[in-house]
C-alpha cells in the first residue's frame, strides 16, 4: 500500500494539471466523484504517457538525420497521439462524460 499511494497521488496530480489545461471540463462534466476521479487518473496516465512519447522523440530526433528518418520520428510521435486521443475518447464514453 505505501508504494501505490505515491503513484496514485501524481497520476492524480498530473490528471488535475492536465484537466487545469482543459478548462476543467473533466470535473465540471463527471456524473460522480467516483467518476472525475477515475477520469483524473486516467487523464494523468495518459498525460505523463505523452511527454514520455514526446521526449523520447525529441531526443532521437535529429537534424543530422536523413528525411525519411525523420519523417518515421514524426509518424510515430502522431501515432501515438491517435492512441491517445482513442483512448481518451472511448474512457470519456464509458463515463459518460
Amino acid at each position: 500500500m505505501s508504494r501505490i499511494l505515491p503513484v496514485f497521488v501524481v497520476l492524480l496530480f498530473a490528471g488535475l494539471l492536465a484537466d487545469a489545461f482543459s478548462g476543467f471540463e473533466v470535473i465540471r462534466r463527471s456524473g460522480s466523484v467516483f467518476g472525475g476521479i477515475g477520469m483524473l487518473l486516467v487523464l494523468g496516465v495518459l498525460y505523463i504517457f505523452v511527454e514520455e512519447v514526446g521526449s523520447r522523440v525529441a531526443e532521437i530526433d535529429s537534424t543530422e538525420q536523413p528525411l525519411p528518418r525523420r519523417v518515421l520520428n514524426l509518424f510515430v510521435f502522431l501515432v501515438s497521439m491517435v492512441v491517445v486521443a482513442t483512448v481518451f475518447y472511448y474512457v470519456f464514453s464509458f463515463f459518460k462524460i
